[in-house]
C-alpha cells in the first residue's frame, strides 16, 4: 500500500504544486514543468517567490526554513523540497 501511496501521492503532489504555481505567477499550468526556474521566468518576481512560499507552507502545513526559501529557485526544486518535508521518497 505504501508503494502505491507514494506513487499516487507524488503525482497528486506535483500536480498541486503545478496549481499553486500556475496561481501564484498568474501564468498557465501548462507552462508549469520541471524546468521552469526564478531566473528564466519574468512573473517569478522576489514579491511573488514568497507569497508562493507562504501558499504552499500553508497548504501542506509546513516550514521552511530560511536557507530552503533561498535555494528553492525551481519548480523542481520545489517539489523536492515539500516532498522531503512530508518524507516522500
Amino acid at each position: 500500500m505504501s508503494s502505491l501511496r507514494g506513487a499516487e501521492g507524488a503525482e497528486g503532489l506535483r500536480d498541486e504544486l503545478r496549481a499553486l504555481v500556475a496561481q501564484v505567477l498568474e501564468i498557465p499550468a501548462a507552462d508549469v514543468s520541471a524546468g521552469l526556474e526564478m531566473e528564466r521566468t519574468p512573473a517569478w518576481t522576489s514579491l511573488r517567490h514568497l507569497m508562493l512560499i507562504a501558499q504552499v507552507e500553508d497548504r501542506f502545513r509546513i516550514r521552511f526554513t530560511a536557507e530552503e526559501v533561498s535555494s528553492i529557485r525551481s519548480y523542481g526544486a520545489l517539489v523536492d523540497t515539500v516532498r522531503r518535508h512530508r518524507g516522500d521518497r
